[in-house]
């Protein structure tokens, strides 16, 4: 091999192996010189009980505009299909069993937490500038908390519906998500949203590693999708 393949060679690899360092470093380092709120892009449910599904959708096309072909296009309802979406919606945490399909490849990962509270929102999409999964209770009236399910642990009177927050406007004092059931942008009053995130507190964190990964092409031509293409 003479010293200009050699060069070409060694430049391919090198550009393979750091290309999703590129990418996390657009989406931290693009927006944070203005403080510009992140923008997601829109998509709607399919079905009612299709939110998560779609909300993950959203995020991975936020992931595919910044890093391009290197992150897949999956469809909604191959998503459902790996976080085991039934009937009445996706509990966070099977949003990780997505990790299954990202972790080995590519340098990001979802993690479901808890008991959240303002700060914690506010942390991921204004000062880390990703956006996260809430769950909303969009339950018209008072809440029964004595009302429990015995076979979901879930209270009786709540109607979970989770959304894409992407920024947190101090100077107004509203949150801004993406809603999936009308695939619209929307801004509400911190204390509104807070209350109908209610004391659980529900959120799914977008984890963005500098670590070195391989294309996740590659991995997944290796690992398909049971059951189906993963791509669309």
């Amino acid at each position: 091999m003479n010293k200009k393949a050699f060069g070409t060679q060694v430049f391919a690899k090198a550009y393979m192996k750091t290309s999703l360092i590129i990418c996390v470093c657009l989406i931290w380092g693009s927006v944070s010189e203005d403080m510009a709120r992140i923008k997601v892009p829109l998509w709607g449910q399919p079905d009612k009980k299709y939110c998560v599904p779609t909300c993950i959708k959203m995020i991975l096309e936020f992931l595919r505009e910044n890093c391009g072909n290197v992150v897949p296009s999956v469809s909604i309802p191959n998503i459902a299909k790996v976080v085991r979406t039934q009937w009445d919606g996706t509990p966070p945490g099977n949003v990780e069993l997505m990790n299954e399909y990202l972790k080995a490849k590519l340098s990001v990962k979802f993690k479901a937490t808890y008991g959240q509270r303002f700060q914690d929102i506010v942390v991921e999409t204004n000062e880390k500038e990703t956006p996260v999964i809430a769950w909303l209770n969009e339950a018209k009236g008072p809440v029964n908390h004595s009302k429990i399910l015995t076979d979901t642990n879930q209270l009786e009177d709540k109607l979970w519906h989770a959304v894409v927050v992407t920024y947190y406007d101090s100077n107004a004092q509203h949150f801004i998500y993406n809603d999936p059931w009308n695939a619209k942008e929307k801004s509400e009053e911190a204390g509104k949203f807070l209350r109908k995130w209610g004391v659980e507190g529900m959120m799914v964190k977008l984890l963005i590693s500098r670590n070195e990964q391989a294309y996740l092409g590659t991995w997944l031509k290796e690992n398909p999708l049971k059951g189906g293409a993963f791509n669309e």
